[in-house]
């Protein structure tokens, strides 16, 4: 594997990082007022 190629593998890799983090707030803030309710 090239550079070139190895750099767009990571960019994509990091991508994916971050779209599964933005994915588990959403889901985590989305359950936030459920836990005040039952607290």
């Amino acid at each position: 594997m090239d550079h070139l190629q190895k750099g767009v593998f990571r960019l994509v890799e990091a991508d994916v990082w971050l779209e599964g983090l933005r994915n588990m707030w959403l889901f985590i803030s989305s359950f936030m007022p459920l836990y005040h309710i039952i607290i």
